[in-house]
């Protein structure tokens, strides 16, 4: 019979493999905007606690402005049902997807389980889910693998990282996850408002959907109008919003 270590369990959220069950448990009660998986890093390398100590032996003045903030903490395991085996790989695509729903970047692996009877494959793990950034800005994820590695110049990272958000993120972006009802219906309505039919804009739901394409307006009953730059659909029509939907909002250039 399989035995299998239990971890802590708090929150359940909709997992994202058929065959694999995630439970998120918050950490922090700031709310971020949903990042893309390919801002996420797993560093399967070291530790959490090793990894801000490299960064600050190698990086110094660079590690006085980084601040990592636990954000998410993930209890992924095997669904019972399935055979007591699966590579690493699942489990950290599961978490990377539970970090990035919740705007985190940098993820650790706390723990991990494997089948005690035959020692064929992982039946459960554990991950922290941190929130890095430097100076108010994401660390894209190619410098959180380089600032615990080598030497940089807090001269590059200061102009890399604002680079890299505006090219990635687009520019004047403003969340609006943390605020609810008409405020944020508000807070949407006026910054479209001031801007240009045609002007390229992205947009992010709260159910993690993102729109990218030219701004169309506003209709009698304040639907945000879109029409899409990718996708079959920007061939057929544009698409509305409801502005209590929106949780982010950025030009793009």
């Amino acid at each position: 019979m399989r035995k299998v270590i239990l971890l802590l369990m708090m929150a359940t959220c909709t997992a994202g493999a058929a065959d694999l069950v995630r439970h998120d448990w918050p950490m922090t009660g700031d709310l971020y905007t949903r990042v893309d998986l390919d801002t996420v890093r797993y560093d399967g390398l070291r530790t959490f606690p090793e990894w801000l100590r490299l960064v600050a032996e190698q990086n110094p003045d660079i590690s006085r402005d980084l601040v990592a903030e636990p954000v998410v903490g993930m209890d992924i395991r095997l669904d019972e049902d399935e055979d007591p085996q699966a590579g690493l790989e699942s489990f950290i695509d599961q978490a990377k997807e539970g970090a990035a729903r919740v705007g985190a970047n940098l993820i650790f692996a706390d723990d991990t389980v494997k089948d005690i009877e035959h020692d064929a494959g992982f039946v459960a793990a554990h991950f922290t889910a941190y929130r890095a950034q430097y100076k108010g800005h994401l660390v894209p994820p190619v410098y959180l693998a380089a600032l615990a590695g080598m030497t940089m110049s807090p001269h590059l990272l200061d102009e890399e990282v604002v680079q890299w958000e505006v090219s990635h993120n687009g520019r004047e972006g403003v969340s609006f996850a943390h605020i609810r009802g008409m405020d944020r219906e508000q807070g949407v309505l006026d910054y479209v408002r001031r801007l240009k039919d045609g002007t390229q804009l992205r947009i992010i739901l709260d159910d993690g959907t993102e729109l990218r394409g030219a701004y169309s307006g506003l209709d009698a009953d304040d639907q945000v109008w879109i029409h899409p730059s990718s996708g079959l659909v920007r061939f057929f029509s544009d698409r509305s919003v409801q502005p209590k939907d929106v949780q982010f909002l950025a030009l793009l250039n």
